[in-house]
């Protein structure tokens, strides 16, 4: 079980903020995932947010830890891909401990800085819910089954539409 380092309670504050970004992972990262959803693009965002947000960069060495609070399924655990593409933060170099609380989160800590965490409102969780890509998982479609038509809408899928 991961232990979150101490920070200071005053400097940790509960926001919420409606993302309207343009963090888009580049088609490496969808390569490296496998196949195109929505979640490896919002864990991506979440990356990208985090590091923004902690004035860091792109972690080369090993001082950017991540903590997902995913479950265990899919597609949860897409979000991690997503995660590890922004903030090179990996499993490889031991910066990424999951904490298996079943929560669409992550906490982004960097020693130099303070930690910052990111979760999906379930709101926004419903919503995503009704998009045609799970209507495909539903009926047992692998990702990469799923017609290009709806994993290339750049506005739920957060890639590139196809040219």
């Amino acid at each position: 079980m991961a232990v979150l380092p101490q920070v200071n309670s005053t400097r940790m504050q509960r926001k919420e903020i409606t993302v309207t970004t343009q963090f888009v992972p580049p088609q490496w990262a969808f390569d490296f995932h496998g196949h195109r959803c929505p979640f490896m693009p919002i864990g991506y965002r979440m990356g990208m947010l985090a590091m923004e947000k902690l004035g860091v960069q792109r972690e080369q060495d090993h001082g950017f830890f991540v903590f997902p609070e995913l479950g265990e399924g899919h597609p949860q655990t897409c979000m991690i891909d997503g995660i590890q593409v922004a903030t090179g933060a990996t499993y490889g170099k031991v910066l990424i401990e999951k904490t298996f609380f079943g929560k669409l989160a992550a906490t982004f800590y960097h020693p130099d800085r303070e930690a910052v965490r990111f979760a999906l409102k379930p709101t926004f969780v419903d919503a995503l819910g009704k998009h045609e890509f799970f209507a495909y998982r539903k009926r047992g479609l692998e990702p990469s089954q799923i017609p290009a038509t709806t994993t290339n809408d750049p506005h739920s899928m957060g890639g590139r539409p196809k040219r």
